[in-house]
């Protein structure tokens, strides 16, 4: 397992390379850590973010919602081609997911499960989307998401 960074080797340290050069906010966990036990990476939502990736992902949350129908299936919703993209954008996209819960509760749980590996929603809560919300949000702001 990697060693935590400090903020002055963070600062060193270059980019990965694979990140636009704009994307400038970070996200830690409590620990220090992110998502998993992985380090710190930046994410590309926010005031400062990424428009091009914040566009792309109402583009295609628009889409998902305009075609998915009034279907009771999680399966058909959650398999919906562009709900597979924004899963696809990997965890950049996990900001914008909460953000999106806390402006409008919707099925965007499948998809934060998925880029998280974790599902903060205890039981008695899990056939109520708003409270489904509220657990996604808050579990975003104690590990350091900003949105």
């Amino acid at each position: 397992m990697t060693q935590p960074t400090t903020e002055n080797d963070r600062a060193k340290d270059p980019p990965p390379a694979n990140l636009p050069s704009d994307v400038n906010l970070e996200r830690t966990a409590p620990n220090g850590l992110g998502v998993q036990g992985q380090e710190p990476m930046t994410n590309g939502a926010g005031e400062n973010g990424n428009p091009d990736l914040e566009s792309r992902f109402a583009a295609l949350a628009a889409e998902w919602k305009a075609n998915r129908g009034y279907s009771s299936s999680i399966n058909k919703l959650c398999n919906h081609p562009a709900y597979q993209q924004i899963i696809s954008m990997g965890e950049k996209a996990i900001p914008l997911l909460l953000r999106e819960l806390e402006r409008e509760p919707d099925h965007w749980f499948w998809a934060l499960k998925t880029l998280t590996g974790v599902s903060p929603v205890p039981q008695e809560s899990r056939a109520n989307i708003k409270e489904m919300a509220h657990h996604w949000v808050n579990w975003g702001r104690e590990h350091g998401y900003r949105w």
